[in-house]
């Protein structure tokens, strides 16, 4: 059956107007008149109950994508089903009335679908929180308050198709489900309260989130941080979804309260006294019931991130400030018999550029936190913590200087000094190196795929290049004489190739350089070759 309706269309945009207004820090809650009813700015209820959005729409959008909804669709890929104040529905608002239905259609589908993946999870996340986490205060706080909104989900679909139910009517029983001011505390505050206290500490005994506390975890089984950051992400986008779901779902009953609210007096008295019994009729209540959740979930704030003159140039920082107007300094020139002097310094007015920028108490705010680890870690399982650069240093062996194809008594020497020095300061000793070899073997994988899938960039490391477990050291033969007749120099190091599964330590040499006196025989050359090393960070 569709679920496309006017009445879908007005909790959408009121949703809409709601997470918006929130997302600047204010709720500006309009009276209602009796011949048309403005919810918020891009939307206005007619008489007939239907939705006209005008050109403040464009700047509504830009607000709502930077709302933790628009964040959570980047780091999961899910936020899109989390909550209809979106871009794409946005996008069909500008559109034809068909298009909006079709999409009011996928975005109710879409709701569903993600709740049904969070409870097919459920099973699989049930371990990862009560036996490897060991946190089952927290999971059952968390499974309560996902059984909940999800019922009140479900409960809001089944409204949203009644055939029996005048369309104020569907608009307030969605509305009562949250209920009244003194129902919303005896319903939510404690479950999701509780729950935000079990979010920020899930563990008495230690001082960390849920995402923090996810990833120190999975240190202790992981070489490396990107395998720590990969075992933890799974339960905390379950968590981060099933919040924000939930979150969305109360809002959108809150923000029906809004508008029942904000319908016309004749309109409000003939809606099902069942219904309306259920609903807060003071909007600082509301407004202070929709903070509070979302305090934790679409909260924003606005920074300044450069500054603009009057022509466009953009600049990362203004000079001064007076009288709060911001100002930059810049050097001007004269020209005089085509030579360019030095005019002296000019102050021009800059106006400050403005992003909005998730609040740094928001939830979504410590998952990024914790996911912007560098991946390049070395863990040891908990034992180190010694943190790299991305990209390994390598080294070409036959561009070694002292492999020039003539002779010298101390091209070996030479040559192990050259190999040291360029590739000094090696971040991992052999043993540890080994250790991740040993890893790469047991998944049946490459050290160069170990690397990268754990965020090293590999790309500058040509096929077949040894990983240095070992520096180069001098392995010369020095014993020239008329009776022995010969001198042979050379120089050889320990590492891994990068390239072969199942690869081990083995000695590589890097030059050969001798002379035969017997048989008039002097030779020079380097090995082939690429050796690279780990540089901390």
């Amino acid at each position: 059956m569709k679920k496309t309706n006017k009445i879908k269309t007005r909790i959408i945009s009121t949703v809409l107007s709601v997470i918006t207004v929130c997302s600047v820090g204010t709720v500006a809650l309009t009276s209602a008149s009796a011949a048309s009813n403005t919810v918020s700015a891009g939307t206005t209820i007619t008489d007939d109950y239907s939705i006209k959005l005008d050109s403040d729409l464009n700047a509504v959008k830009n607000l709502t994508s930077s709302t933790i909804f628009k964040v959570l669709e980047e780091c999961t890929g899910w936020g899109k089903f989390v909550t209809p104040a979106l871009g794409g529905l946005l996008d069909s608002f500008v559109g034809t009335e068909d298009q909006t239905a079709q999409k009011l259609d996928e975005i109710s589908d879409k709701i569903d679908k993600l709740f049904d993946r969070i409870d097919s999870l459920e099973s699989s996340m049930k371990t990862a929180f009560t036996t490897e986490l060991g946190i089952n205060s927290f999971y059952n706080k968390f499974i309560e308050f996902k059984s909940q909104t999800r019922a009140m989900q479900k409960k809001i679909d089944e409204t949203l198709v009644n055939t029996k139910l005048s369309n104020a009517d569907k608009m307030a029983k969605i509305a009562s489900l949250t209920g009244n001011y003194s129902e919303w505390r005896a319903k939510f505050e404690d479950v999701l309260g509780s729950l935000n206290e079990l979010f920020k500490q899930p563990v008495m005994t230690r001082n960390n989130n849920i995402f923090e506390l996810s990833y120190n975890h999975y240190t202790n089984t992981s070489l490396l941080s990107g395998e720590a950051i990969d075992k933890a992400k799974p339960v905390c986008d379950y968590v981060m979804s099933a919040y924000s779901a939930g979150c969305a779902t109360i809002l959108e009953s809150l923000s029906a309260q809004l508008y029942v609210n904000a319908l016309p007096e004749k309109t409000q008295a003939a809606i099902n006294k069942d219904f309306s019994a259920h609903i807060c009729r003071d909007a600082d209540d509301v407004a202070a019931e929709i903070k509070e959740v979302s305090e934790y979930s679409v909260k924003t704030s606005t920074e300044i991130s450069g500054f603009r003159d009057n022509d466009g140039n953009f600049y990362d920082r203004a000079d001064t400030q007076i009288n709060g107007v911001y100002y930059k300094y810049l050097t001007t020139s004269i020209h005089f018999l085509g030579i360019i002097m030095s005019g002296g310094v000019k102050m021009i007015k800059v106006t400050p550029v403005y992003k909005t920028v998730l609040d740094p108490n928001t939830f979504m705010r410590s998952y990024q936190k914790t996911f912007d680890i560098s991946r390049c870690i070395y863990l040891d399982k908990g034992n180190s913590n010694i943190a790299m650069r991305n990209k390994l240093n390598v080294l070409d062996h036959t561009n070694n200087p002292h492999a020039n194809g003539k002779w010298s008594d101390n091209a070996g020497k030479n040559t192990a000094d050259w190999f040291n020095n360029t590739l000094a300061g090696d971040a991992l000793n052999g043993d540890k190196i080994k250790a991740l070899a040993n890893d790469a073997s047991s998944k049946g994988i490459t050290l160069r795929t170990l690397l990268d899938q754990n965020g090293f960039d590999t790309s500058n490391l040509p096929q077949n290049t040894n990983l240095v477990t070992e520096g180069a050291r001098n392995d010369s033969v020095s014993s020239l004489s008329e009776l022995v007749g010969y001198n042979y120099q050379r120089s050889c190091y320990k590492g891994i190739n990068i390239d072969q599964v199942g690869a081990s330590e083995r000695t590589i040499q890097l030059i050969d350089c001798g002379v035969n006196i017997w048989k008039n025989d002097r030779w020079n050359y380097a090995y082939s070759g690429n050796a690279c090393v780990f540089k901390l960070a």
